[in-house]
């Protein structure tokens, strides 16, 4: 039996979009045979559960009774992602030390993963390497620059900045810019009624043919560009 295999997506700072990254994620898991289980902690009200709802729950995660809802399942689940609310990365990282889950994955019982989604900003660069230190290891540390947020080209061409974080042992994933107004198709979709709820992801929406040609093409487009950086970041290996 594969390993089970849980992958954090957070970051610090709000608005990077760690949560389109969440998305991709799940769709991409569910194209490779490989469904995942999503759990969504911005409560009251999440982002992630409007777009994957079959699959995801709302869980308020600073609670002991979040904590059991999602990691007492860890170990029976192939693949679980967790969402993140902005401002708890470095708490959760505390606490995967703390319940055992780090141990588990030193041991080679499970596979722990964290989709660290940065900012253009200083304080975001300096942010990786103090996250990767806090995970030690045995987590695979994925840094996931999304270029959906902003036209930032986080910091190329300025040779003052340090890029040291950059080129440690984290795994740096590129997610391309999809056209605005095809991104407010696809979040305008999860809102209109008589739409299954399997139909309000990317893929789901890519593939509905009652929607608009054009914004299909472009979300298929950025789809492709999107899995082909997991494929490349080895997501679906099984060791």
């Amino acid at each position: 039996m594969p390993k089970p295999f849980t992958i954090f997506v957070g970051a610090q700072k709000g608005g990077v979009g760690k949560t389109t990254c969440s998305i991709a994620l799940m769709d991409y898991f569910a194209q490779r045979g490989m469904p995942a289980r999503g759990w969504d902690t911005e409560m009251p009200k999440g982002n992630l559960i409007r777009f994957q709802r079959p699959r995801t729950q709302l869980v308020d995660i600073s609670t002991s009774d979040g904590q059991m809802d999602v990691f007492d399942s860890l170990q029976q689940t192939p693949v679980s992602l967790i969402d993140m609310k902005a401002g708890i990365l470095a708490d959760t990282v505390q606490l995967i030390h703390d319940l055992g889950c780090v141990r588990l994955a030193e041991q080679g019982l499970m596979r722990l993963a964290l989709f660290h989604v940065i900012g253009s900003s200083i304080a975001s660069i300096d942010e990786i390497a103090e996250t990767a230190r806090a995970l030690g290891d045995a987590v695979r540390h994925y840094v996931v620059i999304n270029h959906h947020t902003n036209d930032a080209s986080f910091f190329a061409n300025m040779p003052d900045v340090s890029k040291d974080a950059l080129n440690s042992s984290a795994v740096i994933v590129n997610i391309p810019k999809l056209n605005t107004r095809a991104m407010e198709f696809v979040d305008a979709n999860t809102r209109r009624p008589n739409v299954p709820d399997q139909a309000k992801s990317f893929t789901g929406f890519g593939a509905d043919e009652g929607n608009s040609f054009t914004m299909r093409g472009y979300v298929n487009s950025w789809t492709e560009k999107v899995f082909a950086e997991f494929d490349a970041a080895r997501l679906t290996t099984r060791d």
